[in-house]
């Protein structure tokens, strides 16, 4: 093969037919090529040894028998089991799937065996699904995925070896891996956490000491202040930077209270029940504003002000001139604190009430809705869960309360449950009956369908599809048959997804 390589880069003209031909019989054939023809002898015969190599190749010696998989300590999920789960893996849908792994991992089952590599591939193909494939793949699957390796995702240490192994990869990892393992160390042993990164401290590149100081956050405390204080000081602009915004999230800390001195003289009370603002000699006094209340946990205002987050947000949205920026850098503070009280009162006057943008209008008047709706979403991942149904439930805006549902939590409660549906079924009804069809009501409430079929709690479902299925019945007026039948058709797909829900909790028991 190397004399036909060389021939091929030199040319034949050069190079001739090379007359050395290999023993056995792929020599033999070669041999009664017409080589009078140099250029079709060339590929004639490169041709020959081509199909002999896919043909096959000589076996290799027998290799030792593989150590068997560890016996399993979960029991296997039956084998019915497969089924639903095999086509939620073709459906694609990774939420779905997600509920089903998540229902095995409470009822302590492992997938089939015949599965394994179908799921072993959609976690190669999907990183979200992998934390929660590696908790029911078992010891069976751990070992199937040492054998391939496109499957090498699901033969990394899990977070309970990692923590054991801290310190080792903390001075031998790389970048991505010492950062994982402080960030998981940081989770249950924040004093463990702290003390690896101090270990290290000095030794650091200016861009690490950026992104690990910043996973200090996770279950910062007091006992972190002494190590940012001294970050205060670091060569790094950035580092420093996120130093103070830690800082000013620990109670007492210098830079906390030095953000609470500077709002502080920005708003008061007058007379015991009006509030107001008094802006700062500053080119961007809405800026300004925002930012200084950004830094200040809101519960200072609760004690500073001696009123309650509802009264006081109430309020302050009256004034037409800084009520935007106030309750703004309130609420900036609310998503940094994860204040749950502040945020309820901050979500109901977002959502029914929002004040003018007043002073801040050159800088948000392209934004508004899209900022509004960034903070309804944002606090009500802070809010109580009953808090945050009730709040959406409340909505006097029918077209909000669907743009927002996505936030309001994967698992829905069932009261919560039972007032979408009704608001669904008024909707569908109002707009299918109308001369003039709201195709925006339709979009909006098609979107909302589409969490709600992965948010809708077991025991609702049925009432779910029986209430799709009342939809699917009625009859369109001319004028809103195109508008219609997309949404019905929409609402069908939701159905689908509905069934296999149910078909997912009479199999799986968890």
């Amino acid at each position: 093969m190397d004399d036909l390589l060389t021939v091929a880069v030199a040319g034949t003209a050069r190079a001739g037919v090379r007359s050395e031909l290999p023993d056995g019989p792929i020599g033999q054939a070669i041999a009664h090529l017409d080589s009078a023809a140099p250029e079709r002898w060339l590929l004639l015969a490169a041709g020959a040894y081509a199909i002999r190599r896919r043909a096959g190749v000589r076996p290799l010696m027998q290799p030792d028998e593989p150590v068997r998989a560890d016996d399993e300590t979960w029991s296997v999920a039956a084998e019915r089991i497969a089924l639903p789960l095999g086509e939620l893996l073709s459906w694609q849908s990774s939420e779905l799937l997600l509920e089903a792994l998540e229902r095995l991992q409470r009822a302590r089952l492992l997938i089939p065996p015949a599965l394994l590599p179908v799921v072993l591939d959609a976690g190669a193909r999907n990183n979200a699904i992998r934390p929660t494939l590696l908790g029911v793949i078992g010891r069976r699957g751990r070992w199937l995925a040492r054998q391939n390796s496109d499957w090498s995702w699901a033969t990394m240490p899990d977070a309970d070896d990692v923590v054991a192994n801290a310190d080792t990869i903390w001075q031998e990892g790389v970048h991505a891996e010492r950062l994982d393992v402080l960030r998981l160390v940081r989770s249950s042993d924040p004093a463990r956490g702290l003390a690896l990164l101090a270990s290290t401290w000095t030794r650091e590149r200016a861009a690490f000491r950026a992104e690990a100081i910043e996973l200090l956050g996770v279950n910062l405390s007091m006992e972190d202040q002494s190590f940012l204080e001294a970050a205060l000081d670091d060569r790094a602009t950035t580092v420093r930077e996120r130093a103070e915004a830690l800082l000013v999230r620990i109670p007492g800390s210098r830079p906390a209270r030095e953000a609470e001195a500077q709002a502080e003289p920005l708003i008061g009370t007058r007379l015991g029940f009006q509030i107001v603002v008094r802006p700062p000699d500053d080119v961007e006094q809405a800026t300004a504003l925002i930012k200084a209340f950004s830094r200040v946990a809101p519960s200072h205002w609760t004690a500073h002000l001696g009123k309650r987050p509802s009264d006081l947000v109430k309020v302050i949205a009256r004034d037409r001139d800084w009520g935007f920026s106030v309750l703004t850098g309130w609420t900036q503070a609310t998503l940094t604190f994860e204040d749950e009280e502040w945020a309820a009162a901050l979500f109901s006057v977002w959502l029914a009430s929002p004040p003018p943008l007043g002073k801040a209008a050159d800088a948000y008047a392209r934004s508004f809705e899209v900022t509004v709706n960034g903070y309804l979403i944002g606090l009500l991942q802070v809010m109580r869960p009953a808090d945050a149904e009730r709040a959406v439930a409340a909505s006097p805006d029918p077209l909000r309360m669907p743009a927002i549902l996505r936030a309001a939590g994967r698992a829905w409660g069932a009261v919560f449950t039972d007032r979408y549906l009704r608001s669904l079924r008024d909707s569908v009804e109002r707009t299918f009956r109308q001369a003039a069809v709201d195709s925006q009501a339709i979009h909006a409430w098609t979107a909302s369908i589409q969490s709600a079929t992965v948010a809708i709690p077991p025991g609702s479902i049925q009432d779910a599809i029986d209430l799709l299925h009342q939809v699917d019945e009625i009859e369109l007026p001319g004028e809103a048959k195109f508008h219609g039948n997309y949404w019905k058709e929409s609402l069908r797909r939701c159905s689908e997804t509905l069934q296999m829900r149910q078909r997912i909790d009479e199999e799986i028991r968890a």
